[in-house]
C-alpha cells in the first residue's frame, strides 16, 4: 500500500523489517536442523516442539509472499516509468534491491525448512530403532546426555547433589526374594478340619447389632436451637451461641452435629404428626419429632419449612476443641 500511493521510503523500513523477521526464522530453523544432525530424537523434544509449532507462522510468512510480490514488482515499475518526476529514483532503485533481497531470503528460508522435512522423513523411514522408547530411566541418556550436556549445571554443588544419590553410603533395605516367594506359598487343609470349622462357624453366629444414635444427648443440645428459632425465626451456629461446656458436649457427640449436615443438603417440614414407616428413615423428622415432644412450648413450630444455609463470614466458623464446623443457619421460610 506504501508503494502504490508512492510512500516508497516507508515502504523501504517495511520491507527492512520483513527481512529482518524472514532471517530470524530462517535462523531458527537452522539451529533445529543442526541439534537433529546431533541427536535425532531431538524430534520428540521440546526443541522440536517449538520448531513444528513455528511452522504455522512459515507457511502464513509464504503465502504472504505470494500474494503481495508480484504487486509490489508492478508497482515500482510502474512508479518508475511514471513519476520519475515526483519521486528520487535512486530511492526506488534501492526498495527494487530490497525487494529483490527479501525474494532470496525467503528461497533460503524454504530450502531449509524442505530439508528438514527431508531428514525427518529419512530418520523415521529408514532408522525406526532411534525413536523406540527406552525400556524405563536411564542415567546416562536422560539425565547426562540430555540435560548435564545440553544445559550445564550452575555450581558444583548441583554436581553433588546430582551423584550423592548414586553413591549415598546408607542403602536402602531390600527384602530377599525368597521371602516374596514364602508368602506366595499354598497349603492344604485337610478335609476334617476343614470340617470342624463349618461346625464351629455355624455353632458361633454372631448377631450384629448396629449402633444407635444416642437420642437423649442429642435432643439436650438441640433443643436450644429450636427454642432460639421459634422466637426469633433464625439460629446460627456460632462460638458465641454456646457456653464452653456446650460447645465440649457438641464435640463430644458428633451425632447431633452430622444433623446439621443432613438439615443442609434439604428443605425440612415440621409434621403435623409423626408419618408412619417414618421410625428410624428420616433422622431429621426423628429429632424434630423428640425435641417437640420434650417442650410443648415449641409446638408453634408445626407445618413450618426449615431451610439451611452457611455463612459467608469465615470469622463465624466455629474452632473448638474436637470441633471444626462450619457456621450454619437454620431459619425459618414463609411460605
Amino acid at each position: 500500500m506504501h508503494i502504490k500511493h508512492g510512500r516508497v521510503t516507508r515502504a523501504l523500513q517495511d520491507v527492512n523489517e520483513l527481512i529482518s523477521r524472514v532471517r530470524k526464522m530462517t535462523q531458527q530453523q537452522q539451529e533445529y536442523r543442526n541439534a537433529l544432525r546431533r541427536n535425532p530424537k531431538h524430534i520428540f523434544s521440546e526443541f522440536g516442539v517449538a520448531r513444528h509449532q513455528r511452522l504455522e507462522e512459515i507457511h502464513q510468512q509464504f503465502d504472504e509472499e505470494r500474494k503481495h510480490f508480484d504487486n509490489i514488482h508492478r508497482s515500482l515499475a510502474r512508479l518508475a516509468n511514471d513519476e520519475k518526476d515526483v519521486i528520487d529514483f535512486n530511492e526506488i532503485r534501492i526498495l527494487s534491491e530490497r525487494v529483490e533481497l527479501s525474494r532470496r531470503v525467503h528461497d533460503e528460508l524454504a530450502e531449509i525448512v524442505l530439508n528438514i522435512f527431508e531428514v525427518e522423513t529419512n530418520l523415521r523411514l529408514n532408522f525406526p530403532e532411534l525413536f523406540w522408547g527406552a525400556a524405563g530411566f536411564n542415567f546416562r541418556t536422560h539425565v547426562w546426555e540430555e540435560w548435564v550436556k545440553e544445559e550445564g549445571l550452575t555450581s558444583g554443588d548441583s554436581l553433588e547433589m546430582l551423584l550423592g544419590g548414586l553413591f549415598a553410603p546408607n542403602q536402602d533395605f531390600v527384602y530377599p526374594l525368597p521371602w516374596a516367594w514364602e508368602e506366595q506359598e499354598v497349603g492344604f487343609i485337610p478335609d476334617i478340619v476343614m470340617d470342624e470349622l463349618d461346625d464351629e462357624i455355624d455353632a458361633e453366629t454372631v448377631q450384629y447389632i448396629p449402633k444407635g444414635i444416642p437420642w437423649a444427648e442429642v435432643v439436650e443440645l438441640w433443643k436450644p436451637v429450636f427454642s432460639a428459632l421459634a422466637q426469633r425465626g433464625s439460629f446460627t451456629f456460632t462460638t458465641e451461641a454456646f457456653t464452653e461446656e456446650e460447645l465440649t458436649r457438641w464435640a463430644c457427640t458428633p451425632d447431633a452435629v452430622d444433623l446439621w449436615v443432613q438439615f443442609f443438603h434439604s428443605e425440612i417440614v415440621v409434621q403435623e404428626q409423626a408419618q408412619e414407616n417414618s421410625n428410624g428413615s428420616d433422622e431429621c423428622q426423628l429429632l424434630i419429632r423428640y425435641v417437640l415432644a420434650d417442650d410443648p412450648q415449641l409446638e408453634g413450630l408445626h407445618g413450618k419449612l426449615l431451610r439451611t444455609s452457611i455463612a459467608q463470614e469465615s470469622a463465624l466458623r466455629v474452632r473448638w476443641s474436637g470441633l471444626d464446623m462450619s457456621p450454619y443457619t437454620i431459619t425459618i421460610v414463609e411460605r
